[in-house]
């Protein structure tokens, strides 16, 4: 789930109101009639299903928070009025109902508490995807009052389709299991380390769900040299560089970990420190990839909520000084959005040295945080440029990047490199000041439904 402030009201406001709508209306006989129940649930089913296999498992937000709310709704229709339909006389409701009460907590124990433990990744929704299609299938098969056309019709119909939506969450789950070194989940999601073949080079990759968190390649002189999103040519590059050219010691603090490529930055003397939340990406880090010990930089790691650690390092009168500190959580639909405010933005300010910059990391498939960015930085008195790094030809590890630079003024922006290639902040007055108390992801998302959509028709038009 994104994570858009009370979002999760939706699903849950949906999940209740199909309750109402199979046990309320018609002189409380419900509303549900299983003629349009189990076709629609296995259509809603067969889509969700298509959602998770389609597009390498990446389905836009602005696609896929409709297509799985409406896909929620539907097919709890469908079972909460199959289940209305097999209400007993007065005599039972009591016990009818306490056992719907007791399979909502069986279920959520289930999700919450013994999934993440027998599954190394997320695979209860399409396993609950291809129930919903056998309970459809089995209530087509039990139909009456239906001529044998009809029948056979529905039931050639109903089969065809839990066999597709069978075979899509296969694909989904082959999709997980490809180049697979390990995988595994905790609360915060599943983590996987992938090993490609890339043009000739073998890499090995780190996905948080769909996510890359960083990439190495296996061997070769340019293993422990910075790539991807952090090359020479990257915003953060370009603000690290400035900061050793500088200084013969400098300090650099990343929110984000990843597989530690920005440790690669670091010399002799100069001190690298990591904010990662997930303890299992700092031990897959160390595990599967080489940047944290081949640097020849100390290296330190707090584990945590980084703007946690980062107030409390204040409150014991512990500014970091840092030279740059490259803000690196923003590359999915779900961001974590207290990193992004007005006030996160002051605090990360107050740890840096009087010349030091704050890179914020925001190439982003679906949302655009330039104005968000933009409208913090003008509220705030700071100086901001955004670098945009395009794909070099001359470096085949280098990945397109958008990073934006803060400072306390402007002359820190102005010279040199950054100076050339630094462009001005697009804001947004409707985007407004994001702060601990206001934001808003679906101003600044990247796409309409409708433009997903047809995104998403284009690129299996040409696979």
């Amino acid at each position: 789930m994104a994570s858009v402030p009370f979002l999760w009201v939706l699903p849950l406001a949906l999940y209740l109101f199909s309750f109402v709508v199979v046990f309320e209306g018609r002189r409380g006989r419900g509303w549900y009639s299983p003629r349009w129940g189990v076709p629609a649930a296995l259509l809603a089913a067969l889509l969700m299903a298509a959602g998770l296999s389609v597009s390498n498992g990446v389905l836009d937000v602005s696609l896929a928070v409709p297509v799985y709310c409406l896909g929620l709704f539907v097919t709890c229709v469908f079972c909460h009025g199959e289940l209305a339909a097999r209400k007993p006389a007065h005599a039972e409701l009591t016990r009818f109902y306490l056992m719907i009460s007791i399979g909502g907590a069986l279920g959520g124990v289930f999700v919450g508490l013994i999934a993440p433990r027998i599954f190394h990744s997320l695979y209860e929704l399409p396993l609950a995807l291809v129930f919903v299609a056998v309970a459809g299938l089995l209530c087509v098969l039990r139909a009456t009052g239906l001529s044998r056309r009809w029948w056979l019709a529905l039931a050639l119909s109903a089969s065809v389709a839990t066999a597709a939506i069978a075979w899509a969450d296969w694909l989904y789950i082959r999709l997980l299991d490809h180049d697979l070194i390990v995988m595994q989940r905790n609360f915060y999601g599943t983590l996987r380390v992938r090993e490609i073949d890339d043009n000739g080079t073998r890499v090995r990759r780190l996905l948080h769900g769909v996510i890359l968190h960083g990439e190495q390649p296996v061997s070769g002189p340019e293993r422990n040299k910075p790539g991807s999103y952090y090359t020479r040519t990257s915003g953060v590059g370009l603000a690290i560089a400035r900061a050793q050219q500088s200084k013969p010691s400098a300090r650099l603090g990343v929110i984000g970990l990843g597989v530690g490529t920005l440790a690669a930055w670091g010399r002799k003397h100069d001190v690298v420190r990591f904010y990662e939340i997930d303890r299992d990406v700092v031990v897959l880090a160390n595990s599967y990839f080489t940047y944290l010990q081949a640097t020849p930089a100390p290296v330190e790691v707090v584990l945590g909520d980084a703007r946690l650690s980062l107030e409390s390092e204040l409150a014991q009168s512990q500014p970091q000084q840092f030279d740059v500190l490259a803000v690196d959580a923003f590359a999915s639909d779900s961001i974590p959005v207290h990193l992004i405010t007005r006030e996160a933005i002051e605090l990360y300010e107050r740890h840096l040295t009087d010349d030091g910059m704050i890179a914020v990391h925001i190439s982003n498939r679906f949302l655009d945080l330039q104005p968000v960015l933009a409208n913090i930085v003008a509220a705030t008195g700071l100086s901001a440029r955004m670098i945009d790094d395009e794909v070099s030809e001359t470096d085949p590890r280098a990945d397109s990047s958008k990073w934006v630079l803060i400072a306390r003024n402007r002359h820190t922006l102005e010279g040199g490199i950054i100076g050339q290639r630094g462009a001005p902040l697009r804001g947004q007055a409707k985007v407004g000041v994001w702060t601990d108390g206001y934001s808003n992801l679906l101003q600044v998302m990247k796409t309409t439904p409708l433009q997903a959509l047809e995104r998403l028709v284009s690129s299996l038009r040409d696979e």
